[in-house]
Order: C-alpha cells, then sequence, then structure tokens
C-alpha cells in the first residue's frame, strides 16, 4: 500500500466497520438484571424513598405522606483498550490481520457494562447502601428511623441451590416490607447462577419433576424423578459467567421500574485513532494507535430486589 492519508484513512473505516458491527451483535447479561441510568456529570446521586404504601380511601382531605428519601452516590470511572499496529504492515498490505483485534475489542467494550455490574454484585457483600447496610447484608432495617425496627434479611448462607431452597428464597423476598409495614411486593422472577450451577438451575426453573434419591419417599426403583415441579415456569435463569463463586445463587426481582442492579452510562465506548504519519506517535515509534475509551461505573438498585444465598 503506497502510505497516504487517503488509503490510510480507507483502512481504518474498515476497522470502525468491524467495531460497530462486533460492538452491536455482542450478546450481554446486564440488561437482564441491571438498569442503565445516564450520567451528564462526575457522578450521579441516587434517592430511593422509604414508604409509599397502597392508595387509600379517599375519605375527607388527603392524608399527605412525607417521604423520607435516602441516597447513595455513584462515581463513574474511565476505561479504554489501546493497541498498536506497525506502519510496516500497511506498507507491505497486512493490515487486515488486525481486524480480528479490533473485533476482540469491541466484545470487550460491549461487554464491559457486565464486568460493572458483575464487580457490584461480588462488592455487595461490603458495600454500603442508602440504608446504611451493606447491599447483602443480614439486618436491613425495616425503618432505619428506628433503632427498635425488626430487621430483614438478602444474604442467607447454609442454604445450597435447591428447589427447596429457591422456594425458601422466594418465600423470604415476598416477606419483605416497608417502614410502614406495608409489603414492598418484591417478587422474584429471575434465578442468577455461575456456570457451575447452569444445568441444576435450569432443572429447577424448567424441569417437569423434580429427581428425588434412591431410598427416599417417592422415589422409583431407578431414582427417577417423582414429585411434580411446582417451580416450572415460575423464574427465568440468567448464567453470569463472571460470578467468581461456584456456589452462590441469587433471586432478582426484575419486574420494577429499577431494576436490583445499576448500569451508569456517562460515555458509550468510543473508537479513536492516531493514523497520520506526522501524529507524534506514528512518527517516533512508526506505530499507528487504535484504541477505545468508555466511561461509568456499576452500582445497586434497592437491596429488596436482589437475595445472595450460599451452602
Amino acid at each position: 500500500m503506497l502510505i497516504t492519508s487517503g488509503n490510510i484513512d480507507k483502512a481504518f473505516i474498515g476497522f470502525d466497520t468491524a467495531f460497530q458491527q462486533a460492538l452491536m451483535n455482542q450478546p450481554t447479561v446486564w440488561q437482564k438484571i441491571a438498569s442503565e441510568r445516564p450520567s451528564t456529570d462526575e457522578s450521579e446521586v441516587y434517592m430511593w424513598a422509604d414508604m409509599i404504601g397502597e392508595l387509600r380511601e379517599f375519605l375527607g382531605e388527603r392524608q399527605i405522606v412525607s417521604l423520607s428519601g435516602r441516597s447513595q452516590q455513584l462515581f463513574n470511572k474511565k476505561y479504554e483498550k489501546t493497541i498498536t499496529i506497525p506502519r510496516t504492515k500497511f506498507e507491505d498490505d497486512k493490515y487486515g490481520v488486525f481486524t480480528d483485534q479490533v473485533r476482540q475489542i469491541a466484545m470487550r467494550a460491549a461487554q464491559h457494562p457486565d464486568k460493572l455490574v458483575a464487580d457490584a454484585i461480588a462488592a455487595g457483600d461490603t458495600a454500603v447502601v442508602y440504608d446504611g447496610q451493606y447491599f447483602f447484608d443480614t439486618d436491613h432495617p425495616q425503618n432505619p428511623d428506628d433503632p427498635n425496627s425488626p430487621v430483614m434479611s438478602n444474604k442467607k448462607t447454609g442454604m445450597p441451590l435447591s428447589a427447596d431452597n429457591v422456594a425458601a428464597g422466594m418465600a423470604l423476598m415476598n416477606g419483605y416490607k416497608d417502614a410502614g409495614g406495608v409489603p414492598l411486593l418484591a417478587e422474584p422472577n429471575v434465578l442468577m447462577v455461575p456456570p457451575a450451577l447452569r444445568y441444576l438451575a435450569r432443572q429447577i426453573c424448567f424441569g417437569t419433576t423434580i429427581a428425588v434419591p434412591v431410598g427416599t419417599a417417592g422415589s422409583s426403583p431407578g431414582g427417577a424423578a417423582a414429585p411434580e415441579n411446582v417451580l416450572k415456569g415460575m423464574l427465568d435463569v440468567v448464567v453470569n459467567p463472571r460470578l467468581t463463586s461456584t456456589t452462590k445463587w441469587y433471586l432478582l426481582d426484575t419486574t420494577k421500574p429499577v431494576k436490583p442492579f445499576i448500569y451508569q452510562n456517562r460515555m458509550a465506548p468510543e473508537f479513536a485513532y492516531l493514523n497520520k504519519p506526522e501524529d507524534a506517535e506514528v512518527f517516533k515509534r512508526d506505530q499507528f494507535v487504535y484504541g477505545v475509551r468508555t466511561r461509568g461505573a456499576g452500582g445497586y438498585g434497592p437491596w429488596f430486589l436482589a437475595a445472595e444465598f450460599d451452602q
């Protein structure tokens, strides 16, 4: 290739096309479990109301409820991935071999929100949220303003993944109440698991029957499943490959206006490059530079929309 601005621009337009196509076609997990919130500043503040309550019959004057809102702040961070392409590859018409690397960068950029949300999930045992407790905790106060308030848990141990424990976890979340004692109507619809629990999760959520070990009541001589699976169709299974624990599993309610987790999008992935012979990096190192930049953060919605279980 003759190294001219026009020829180099054409090559990088091809890279850009490959990047955009790979970016759009990459499957991700985060949309199933997190709400996307746009950001216009270095951080955003989220307010969650403690008490809405049920509608009441309109008798006499309106009864005005003063909502006590609690906030949490989520700071954006910058992220990038940059590669160099030797100028000689263009001179020798070998630059096409880098197209796959460009696609891999796009794949990582598309999956980056997955990582931000997964990092938030992993930090949920130690990240303090709006009620002053960790996101996953055993003592979320029903009324944060009352030191004698009953507490609620969205973190349970001694509960390996099983049909009985899933049913117990769903009942646990159904019992959450707001500061006024009104049910929060948490209705889990997603069972999120690491890849190691994929097949057991699918059996629990989609199997027609529940397997019973040989020798127990209801088992057949071959140990085949006997009882009907009453959980069938009640939950979707989300396999999150970024979950690092092979024993933890999660119940999520993603049916509300906000989901259990947040992907805060400050700047979508942006493609940029240095490809002019007079660019300092090209001139000094005889290499073209290609990269992507993005800004954002992962965080939390209301704690009562998620529960963590472990064996």
